[in-house]
């Protein structure tokens, strides 16, 4: 089986969970380990990071339903689900 690296965009996903979820936290640790058996790939590890996001003069804030991509909204909804 191949192995994968998760990658979690903590304010990204913290963005997300509490919009949809009213909360955000979560065991990172389950979370990538479901991402990984949708994928089909066993996880080698998990890496987080949260930084401030790029403001842009005259720019506006993306809605946070734009962000949503491919099975991730799934994903989330499943695995708070579980709790």
């Amino acid at each position: 089986m191949e192995k994968s690296a998760v990658f979690i965009d903590g304010g990204y996903l913290n963005k997300i969970l509490k919009h949809y979820f009213k909360e955000s936290d979560i065991d990172y640790l389950k979370f990538s380990e479901l991402i990984c058996k949708e994928v089909g790939v066993s996880r080698l590890r998990t890496y987080y990071y949260h930084s401030l996001p790029v403001v842009r003069p005259n720019s506006k804030e993306m809605n946070v339903d734009t962000l949503i991509c491919g099975n991730l909204f799934l994903i989330l909804k499943d695995f708070r689900d579980l709790k």
